[in-house]
């Protein structure tokens, strides 16, 4: 158990480092660089397809490495590329910064979770995978606040400090490399749960795809909100350095409060009413986001705040999902955690993208007064609502679907339906 209580700490350690890039990059672009919503969109855009790209490539180094190694080598890279920030003379360069920062991440986190996976199975795995979660969403919730924080005493503390994090990191992973991987019901592992949680193949199936569209479209927006929403933090909001940190934390703070519900919150699992009733609060949340723009001053900003707990705490539930339903199969746990992550890059990629897109179509549009001039500076927020809705529908029509020329047996209606008869 030392081993994973290590991996823990790293994995909480490396999101208060990345509250470095995901607050720091933004900022610098808009305060120092005066960089546009479309520039916004480009820095999110390099993470995030960079992220989905790179975390498919890695997939020739599994079986030549071990995960746990290539996690030191992720590490390593984070630490010496966003130093690359500092010198940066126009948001430009900040694009090239986020890419590189994408090779780091897609080294790390695939590998990390499948170090933590490694030796379990069933309820110990999403015990496991819960903690995980935990883990680093509170690292997110405080990392970014931080970073906040440190740009108003200096524009380049945010890089340093991630840079240093990274750093101890590696130091801490290279010790639990050193110790025994902890297996299930053996010595240093968890105890065998006698109630485990089964299912059949075609019902983990269709949940792992429909909870990868789910965590599409909800890190689309998630990604929205850490790239885009910069713009009308300074342009609408008038928030400062530290107050964007908080507002933007508070999605991860809310989220590790769902991570932490999902962990201890045993039959959740393979229930479709459930997971399409959290994620509603997703599209409430960013609608929620664009209103508020409507309402001056200190109440508009309390909107904000509302609106990203939202959105944080119902994210939690198709990432959660997203990761589980992965390694919840008898496949190796690399190939399934490498799916996993790239479709988080693909789904930030295509939700900065089409934000940046939608801002530039509606631009004329927001020079105007009143309600449909405001409500055209936050289409990129109105436009992931209506993407959250769309995308819980064809998950439900993924897990909901009959077989075709087969009828789906008792078995797998039973994950369908809940104890109470109700999807």
């Amino acid at each position: 158990m030392k081993r994973l209580k290590l991996l823990y700490v790293a994995a909480f350690l490396m999101h208060v480092a990345l509250g470095g890039q995901i607050a720091g990059l933004p900022l610098l672009a808009k305060k120092a660089f005066d960089a546009t919503l479309w520039q916004l969109a480009l820095i999110g855009l390099a993470t995030m397809l960079g992220h989905s790209l790179f975390s498919l490539a890695t997939g020739a180094l599994v079986g030549r490495a071990k995960p746990i190694t290539l996690s030191i080598v992720g590490a390593g890279v984070l630490s010496i590329v966003i130093l690359l920030a500092i010198p940066a003379g126009g948001a430009w360069h900040l694009v090239g910064v986020a890419a590189a920062c994408s090779v780091g991440w897609a080294l790390f986190w695939p590998m990390l979770e499948a170090a933590i996976a490694e030796g379990a199975s069933g309820r110990a795995l999403s015990r496991r995978m819960g903690r995980f979660n935990v883990s680093w969403s509170l690292g997110d919730a405080v990392g970014i606040p931080l970073a906040g924080a440190l740009y108003d005493v200096r524009p380049w503390a945010p890089f340093a400090m991630m840079a240093l994090t990274a750093g101890v990191i590696m130091v801490i992973i290279s010790m639990a490399k050193r110790m025994e991987v902890a297996v299930v019901g053996g010595p240093g592992g968890e105890l065998i749960d006698p109630e485990e949680l089964e299912t059949s193949p075609l019902i983990n199936i269709r949940f792992t795809r429909a909870a990868w569209v789910g965590n599409f479209v909800g890190a689309g927006a998630v990604g929205v909100v850490r790239s885009i929403f910069a713009a009308p933090a300074v342009d609408v909001f008038a928030m400062s350095g530290a107050l964007y940190g908080l507002v933007v934390g508070t999605v991860n703070l809310s989220r590790t409060a769902s991570f932490w519900l999902l962990t201890h919150w045993r039959n959740w699992h393979y229930r479709l009413g459930i997971y399409m009733s959290m994620t509603m609060l997703m599209a409430a949340g960013m609608a929620g986001v664009a209103l508020a723009a409507l309402f001056p001053g200190p109440v508009g900003i309390a909107i904000v705040f509302v609106s990203f707990a939202a959105v944080g705490f119902s994210f939690g539930m198709p990432y959660y999902s997203s990761i589980f339903y992965s390694v919840h199969t008898d496949a190796l746990a690399e190939s399934k955690t490498r799916l996993h992550e790239a479709v988080i890059g693909a789904g930030g990629a295509a939700g900065v993208l089409a934000s940046g897109a939608a801002g530039q179509l509606t631009a004329n549009t927001a020079l105007s007064a009143g309600l449909v001039g405001t409500l055209a500076t936050m289409s990129p927020f109105l436009m992931c609502s209506a993407a959250v809705v769309a995308g819980m529908t064809v998950s439900w029509g993924i897990v909901s679907r009959k077989p075709i020329g087969t009828v789906a047996t008792s078995e797998d209606s039973r994950y369908l339906i809940g104890r109470d008869g109700h999807l």
